[in-house]
């Protein structure tokens, strides 16, 4: 789910690196929106765990920090591909606070989508080695 994320919230990166992708990516993007909703939720999840499970900092510290990056990566590239579906449910003050997160991440849009597949991929080395 983090790589597809990343992937979505990054599409004229990954054409300009893979053009022959072009299909698969137009395919991606029209469920951008959904799977921004479940990203949030997912990252929302993954931040209420570590707090649910403090041991890990002093059992599973780079477990524990690989986590916590990941969840915050969630909930922002969640935050970016969903942004229009979320604010469709939210008062108006509301709206205007996800305005401002969200004009403050598009400006790292491309850079959070890279960060995020290196952290899926550096994620699972943590799995495997802890």
């Amino acid at each position: 789910m983090k790589r597809i994320c990343a992937l979505a919230v990054s599409p004229n990166y990954i054409l300009a690196q893979r053009p022959d992708w072009s299909d698969w990516v137009k395919k991606l993007t029209q469920f951008a929106q959904w799977m921004g909703a479940v990203s949030i939720v997912w990252g929302a999840w993954g931040i209420v765990k570590l707090c649910l499970n403090l041991g890990w900092l002093t059992h599973r510290p780079l477990f524990a920090v690989s986590h916590t990056g990941v969840s915050l990566l969630h909930f922002s590239l969640g935050l970016l591909l969903a942004f229009d579906l979320v604010s469709s449910v939210m008062p108006n003050s509301t709206k205007q606070k996800l305005g401002r997160l969200k004009f403050k991440l598009a400006m790292y849009e491309t850079t959070l989508g890279v960060v995020g597949m290196c952290m899926a991929v550096a994620h699972l080395l943590v799995l495997f080695i802890s």
